[in-house]
């Protein structure tokens, strides 16, 4: 045969064009991943998947499973489960750092099961948590045991990914695909942190493992385990409501390719669907009575909602709106992906550089054999669980589609299965079949070191990271429930840190803790000889010059700092010994100023409530109202004194019956600059005024006094 060169038989046209169909991919990851330049790269991928297209032109598509000696794949299974392991478990005490406040809630609603109670639903579905209260029971309670749950389920998802692989493409393909699993910063992350979403993924597997036994076994037990796994599903994760939805259409598929299945299947196939409802019942029947909390996530998210779409896509039309979610959710894989710290690196690829490559040119393949009956089933899965990425805000959102990292897992193993099939078609030759084998095992030596860097350096000391967790809540509660019951704190910490703080400070040691508000917290009133300790964010640090060290000279200012980030102060606290409290208690005199707070946005009408406050400060606030602060402030030094607000509503100045200071507000433009004025020693009238007609706002009165520094106005000059 002139010009076509032929080794022992073999054609090997075929493996040179699936060669460079890889070349073609490494170099498009390459722009797209290191160069961040999304055109080219895409256009070498996209090139790789068409010449990956012509190289197996001649494929069926039939996938054939391969054997492997059974002694050799027990020893490299066991070998990726313990890699699997180490990746979930090493130090999960400390990666990551804190513990989310979603984290803390399902820790208290576990407690709340070991107490006795029962729920189907919390604010999400609850069989998550049954599992967390069985961990607890078992290895006590803590923050490290929430995270425990997560790391077994997803674990147990690699075997179970390994199993489904096996019947499809055999023993290689298995374990490299489990391989990939096991290593997947995606799938790791999610494995280290207390959410629903891994186990999720693992009954998930579970329902396309049988969902595919079914259709090529057809055995009464593998029906019964779909319909159980399938009812089971519903129980796990919000994204996981897609998953009868992919079911049935991949049913009407199979209606019109294969019709004979329905007809020989048809008693089966009921069974199968009654099992699945008799499981979902209890959830179906509180799905019906309960439909504002069963769908208040997904409506609070999903960007047909009113509120949401104006927040997050204002300016835009919705489909506009649809088209740059489609376009983010698709390139989070390789390009860019989701920006939340807790989930990933912010704005890295959700997958490494060679899973990258493979996942994308076997996606390409897959598309062009769509009407495969295991490709449609595996690309409709795709497309299904990537639908709450596409029609919610924040995307990419790795979280909500996390459901799709299966398939993911799949198109990269059905690349690997077409490459190596193409060199056992070319060539008989053992030593070219050991040098590719080689090769992709010193890529896969990469893609464990890669994930490795990745996730336990760059994205554990991330300093996004370290806030994101709330590590500021998490450390601040271990030090308050190192202080013991003599001491009672009075915290500023939101809605953000509550259950985390509520979590880790514990209950058994029984020492809870007061909100702080400034008219009711300063100064502190004794309870018994309860010593205090102010737990504040950081934006209450003028208070401790201006406030605490003078009511309280021999208190202890404790500050908590990023770890990843010294100049970041996320807390802080103040240590308020009884002799401190004692102290104060005995003087005769009150420094500070009468503040009063009205409904109205005026300053009319009888006040809510009058008190005497500290200094001339309103901490974060809700709602629309007015508020005014009056007293006198002592003036030791005859000079020019510069004052002005920090306030997100309308704030004025008055001094001495003279308005001598107007702030409309940050809301409404620049801020205006400071109001200098002459004050002579001695005592003068001042009245601040504030109102505000938006969500929330916020006022603080600052001076600089002369040859000084601008500060919040101390108590120590203030009078009632």
């Amino acid at each position: 045969m002139a010009g076509k060169r032929v080794i022992a038989g073999k054609d090997p046209h075929s493996f040179v064009f699936m060669l460079f169909a890889l070349i073609s991919g490494i170099i498009g990851q390459y722009y797209i991943y290191i160069k961040h330049d999304p055109v080219t790269g895409l256009f070498f991928l996209i090139f790789g998947v068409i010449v990956l297209i012509y190289a197996d032109r001649k494929n069926t598509g039939e996938i054939k499973p391969e054997k492997l000696n059974l002694k050799l794949e027990i020893i490299l299974f066991s070998a990726i489960l313990l890699l699997a392991i180490f990746f979930r478990l090493y130090r999960i005490n400390e990666i990551p750092a804190g513990l989310h406040d979603d984290e803390a809630l399902n820790g208290l609603d576990a407690l709340g099961i070991i107490e006795g109670k029962l729920p189907l639903y919390t604010h999400n579905t609850s069989m998550f948590i049954y599992f967390i209260a069985v961990v607890f029971k078992v290895l006590g309670i803590g923050g490290t045991q929430i995270r425990m749950t997560s790391a077994i389920f997803g674990i147990l998802t690699v075997p179970a990914l390994y199993f489904f692989i096996r019947s499809v493409f055999g023993a290689r393909m298995a374990l490299a695909g489990a391989f990939l699993l096991a290593v997947m910063r995606w799938h790791v992350n999610f494995s280290r942190i207390g959410y629903h979403s891994v186990f999720a993924v693992f009954v998930f597997v579970l329902v396309f493992y049988f969902a595919y036994r079914v259709y090529k076994e057809g055995k009464w037990f593998d029906f019964i385990a779909l319909g159980l796994t399938t009812g089971l599903s519903q129980y796990t994760y919000q994204a996981a409501r897609l998953i009868p939805v992919w079911l049935f259409l991949f049913c009407v598929y199979i209606f019109f390719k294969d019709r004979v299945f329905f007809k020989n299947k048809i008693k089966k196939i009921a069974v199968a669907a009654i099992v699945a409802a008799v499981v979902f019942l209890p959830m179906g029947i509180f799905m019906l009575t309960n439909q504002a909390e069963f769908t208040g996530r997904q409506n609070k998210v999903s960007i047909f909602d009113r509120t949401t779409f104006d927040t997050w896509f204002h300016g835009k039309t919705l489909t506009q709106a649809i088209a740059k979610n489609v376009a983010d959710t698709m390139m989070m894989f390789n390009y860019r992906g989701d920006w939340d710290a807790r989930h990933n690196i912010p704005w890295q690829p959700e997958l490494d550089f060679f899973t990258g490559v493979f996942a994308f040119l076997g996606f390409g393949w897959a598309i062009s054999r769509i009407f495969n009956p295991m490709l449609f089933f595996l690309v409709s899965m795709f497309f299904i669980f990537l639908l709450p990425g596409f029609f919610t805000a924040e995307a990419p959102q790795s979280l909500r589609v996390i459901m799709v990292i299966p398939a993911v897992i799949l198109f990269a193993v059905i690349f690997m299965q077409r490459f190596f099939m193409s060199i056992k078609d070319a060539w008989n030759s053992r030593i070219i079949r050991g040098v590719f084998a080689a090769l992709f095992g010193a890529s896969f030596i990469f893609i464990t070191a890669n994930n490795f860097n990745l996730y336990f350096e760059k994205q554990a000391k991330n300093p996004s990271c370290w806030l994101d967790f709330t590590t500021d809540a998490c450390n601040v509660a271990e030090y308050y429930k190192a202080l013991g019951n003599n001491w009672r704190a009075i915290s500023s910490f939101q809605a953000y840190s509550l259950n985390t703080f509520n979590f880790i400070y514990a209950k058994e040691i029984g020492n809870y803790y007061d909100w702080f508000n400034m008219q009711d917290s300063i100064p502190i009133k004794p309870d018994g000889r309860l010593n205090y300790v102010y737990l504040f964010n950081p934006e209450y640090r003028p208070l401790v010059d201006a406030v605490l060290k003078v009511l309280y000279p021999g208190g202890k200012f404790v500050p908590f700092y990023n770890k990843y980030n010294s100049q970041s102060m996320y807390c802080f606290a103040y240590e308020v010994p009884y002799s401190e409290i004692e102290k104060l208690a005995a003087k005769k005199h009150v420094n500070g100023l009468i503040m009063r707070r009205f409904k109205t946005q005026d300053w009319t009408g009888k006040p809510d409530w009058t008190r005497t406050v500290p200094v001339g400060l309103l901490e974060v606030s809700f709602g629309a109202f007015s508020c005014d602060w009056n007293g006198r402030i002592k003036i030791d030094r005859d000079g020019m004194y510069a004052f002005t607000t920090d306030s997100y509503g309308h704030s004025e100045i008055n001094i001495d019956n003279k308005k001598v200071f107007v702030n409309n507000g940050t809301a409404k433009g620049a801020k205006p600059p400071d109001a200098v004025v002459h004050l002579g020693k001695g005592f003068h009238t001042l009245n601040i005024l504030y109102t505000q007609d938006r969500m929330f706002g916020k006022m603080e009165l600052h001076w600089t006094p002369p040859k000084g520094v601008n500060a919040l106005v101390p108590c120590n000059v203030l009078y009632p």
